[in-house]
């Protein structure tokens, strides 16, 4: 790797989170380690990146980042109006893991916090550059982006960072999203672990859930192990109004009716896996004897979770480091450079559940 090389990885890299908490890079020999370069060549691009004020160094104490001026900084943040809420209390607990984190971090930075709903965006233009004007960075949820939104985040030209989605949008901004592909593969080796090889997938046929099962089918596919496990699906059409719990429900009836023998059940949704341990609660099914249910989407974050404790062995896409990660991204944009956009992506997580109590 050349000297220009390691700068641009480097870069992205910092956008990532790979300074420490205070601000800190590895030493010149660990740098060098982690990218597979010489000592030389990390030196070299380390005083690129001082001269260009992205970082600062200081002998005796090391290589640091230089962090944005964030005292003076103005960023909003731009979510759906979840359920109306009135108070700050109910807003702040609207943001739920996906932007709590953020928000704090921020503010420990000695940034202004500005809030907006999605509506802020929408209507004459005066009005929303009037808003836009007195901001110098956005963090917006993906659902803020829609036709009327669209056009006026695009002809601004200051950063904004998106999150809360699960594939790179096809927009010119910032983005932290989750790297499904990690969870999947986790997901798969589990099932190698535990000897799994008759598997059932249940799902509605939304759109995402169905990318979903095709990302774990190709995990499977690709373990050694696995890849020979019988894979038969289950589908049926969503429920109007229905979050997937319903359409949990009869899935569940239908796994029952199917007559089919498998190890362990995989649902792209937590809702669906909700309602399907309904249906085998109803059965007297008892889950972790009877079937194993494995899920994606961690919903219990934000208080979804129906029963007394946590019973899936769940990917989750770490809302949290989502949210820390975009976060430190608007705090260095300005010392990486106005012309790269940078999208960053957080490994899965794979949570190993506890059965339900008899």
């Amino acid at each position: 790797m050349k000297t220009t090389e390691l700068i641009t990885v480097l870069k992205e890299k910092i956008a990532n989170g790979y300074a420490a908490p205070n601000g800190r890079l590895p030493n010149i020999g660990n740098i060098a380690k982690d990218f597979s370069v010489s000592p030389m060549t990390a030196q070299k691009a380390i005083k690129v990146l001082v001269e260009a004020e992205v970082l600062s160094s200081t002998r005796g104490k090391g290589v640091f980042l230089k962090r944005n001026p964030a005292a003076t900084m103005r960023v909003g943040i731009v979510t759906m109006n979840y359920c109306n809420c009135t108070s700050g209390a109910e807003y702040t607990a609207a943001f739920g893991t996906f932007l709590t984190p953020a928000v704090s971090i921020l503010k420990s930075a000695g940034a202004k916090i500005i809030r907006l709903d999605r509506d802020d965006l929408k209507g004459p233009e005066t009005e929303i550059r009037a808003i836009l004007d007195e901001l110098d960075a956005l963090l917006v949820t993906y659902g803020c982006l829609d036709r009327d939104t669209l056009p006026h985040l695009l002809a601004w030209k200051k950063p904004i960072v998106v999150i809360q989605h699960e594939e790179f949008c096809p927009y010119p901004f910032h983005q932290v999203i989750p790297d499904l592909s990690s969870g999947f593969s986790r997901l798969s080796s589990f099932f190698a672990e535990k000897n799994i090889r008759n598997i059932l997938t249940a799902t509605n046929s939304e759109e995402i859930h169905l990318a979903r099962i095709k990302m774990f089918e190709e995990k499977i596919r690709e373990n050694p192990i696995t890849k020979s496990c019988r894979i038969k699906a289950i589908e049926i059409p969503p429920f109007p109004s229905d979050l997937g719990r319903i359409a949990g429900q009869r899935l569940g009836e239908l796994i029952l009716e199917s007559g089919f023998r498998y190890d362990a059940v995989f649902t792209p949704s937590d809702f669906l896996a909700f309602g399907i341990i309904d249906t085998m609660n109803k059965q007297k099914k008892r889950y972790g004897t009877d079937y194993l249910l494995a899920s994606y989407d961690n919903l219990e974050a934000d208080s979804y979770q129906p029963f007394s404790e946590p019973i899936l062995t769940c990917i989750g896409k770490s809302p949290e480091q989502i949210s820390k990660t975009a976060a430190n991204l608007l705090l260095c944009l300005n010392r990486l450079g106005p012309s790269n956009l940078f999208q960053c992506k957080v490994p899965c997580t794979l949570e190993i559940r506890k059965t339900m109590p008899a």
